[in-house]
């Protein structure tokens, strides 16, 4: 369990260098219960260098950008990061410098105009259908299935950070109802722990308390939702049990299919897997080529993961990593919190979502 240490710094004043009017504050730590950990880098996970002691003075040489995280520097010279979260501050921090830039601040994703048309016509073909414009489903195995993905938003347990420009995002698909609610909390029928990209296509795996006889899971969860748009990732269990050409063959059958639903498919690359490294760089790169042959978006959640620490795995070496508050810090978007494979994989989630809606919300939609 995390013990929680209540701390306040006092800003003794603000001094600047004539030389390079670089900005730091003194400040002096007060804490009530335990020394404050100094770590190498500003987030939780990274390296302890050590702590700051009770009334120890430390000068503050830097911050994040969201202020989560201060960079100081004690008596002895040693600098280091200490976390803001439980620290009163008093004075004017934004004098001091940002000086620490993430790796990883989300995806920065550009369409082609062909995309761009293609995802138009897929979203009116699906109208047509009947789709519901503010749902999506998620298509994939137990890294999809895992409550982690897309449900804490869904909740309402979510901070956008320094990415607030994707709250309308999700006040669009929050309009929307899925099977079993929020599209975001939503529990997939085409999502299940051990899947692999044949068994989303093969109806002996379809929940028979929602599915019709001979349906297969994607068919049966876009009946049953009605979605307009597909967030799709399968593969990680492919890449020991199937060949790059079956892979592929079928992953096309699963775009051909949601094309045909009025889906929009949005593929997803996979994670890295210990072990099986040129594997999985061989089966995104037919994801990526298959995204481009069907000119439908490419959500490269592969290759954001390889910037993070441990590759953003959990020590199992398949999963993605969990933030220190679980499920509940999993859609937690503030700086010091993008080191988890999970917070990652939402953030750039819900960052291809706001692409595909901005592109949609100018064709017309059928009532629902």
């Amino acid at each position: 369990m995390k013990r929680i240490v209540i701390l306040i710094v006092l800003l003794i004043g603000i001094t600047a260098s004539a030389q390079d009017d670089v900005q730091t504050a003194s400040a002096q730590v007060i804490e009530l219960y335990s020394n404050l950990i100094v770590r190498s880098e500003p987030w939780e996970t990274s390296y302890q260098l050590g702590t700051v002691n009770s009334r120890q003075l430390v000068t503050i040489v830097g911050r994040t950008e969201d202020n989560m995280w201060l960079q100081t520097e004690a008596l002895n010279g040693a600098i280091g990061w200490v976390s803001a979260e439980y620290i009163d501050l008093y004075g004017d921090l934004l004098r001091v410098p940002v000086t620490h830039e993430r790796n990883i601040i989300g995806m920065t994703v550009e369409l082609s105009p062909e995309v761009e048309q293609n995802i138009r016509q897929i979203f009116a073909r699906g109208q047509a259908l009947g789709n519901n414009a503010h749902v999506f489903s998620k298509v994939g195995d137990s890294i999809t299935f895992n409550p982690a993905f897309m449900n804490p938003i869904g909740y309402g347990q979510y901070n956008l950070g320094g990415f607030t420009y994707l709250q309308p995002t999700v006040d669009y698909f929050a309009l929307g109802y899925a099977r079993f609610g929020d599209p975001f909390a939503n529990a997939s029928l085409s999502a299940k722990i051990g899947w692999t990209a044949p068994t989303v296509l093969n109806p002996s795996y379809a929940d028979p308390e929602y599915c019709t006889y001979g349906e297969s899971p994607l068919a049966c969860e876009y009946r049953n939702s009605k979605p307009s748009v597909a967030l799709i990732m399968l593969g990680t269990n492919d890449v020991g049990t199937m060949g790059s050409a079956p892979y592929y063959y079928t992953m096309e059958d699963i775009i051909i299919q949601s094309i045909d639903a009025g889906v929009i498919p949005v593929l997803s690359t996979i994670p890295p897997r210990k072990n099986f490294d040129a594997k999985v760089e061989e089966f995104n790169g037919l994801v990526r080529y298959l995204a481009q042959g069907y000119s439908v978006p490419l959500w490269d959640y592969g290759r954001a993961m390889q910037e993070l620490g441990t590759r953003g795995l959990d020590v199992d070496g398949v999963h993605p990593s969990m933030p220190q508050k679980g499920v509940k810090g999993a859609a937690d978007f503030r700086a010091f919190n993008l080191e988890s494979g999970y917070v990652v994989r939402n953030l750039t989630g819900l960052q291809m979502l706001d692409t595909v809606r901005r592109v949609i919300e100018d064709v017309p939609i059928a009532s629902q």
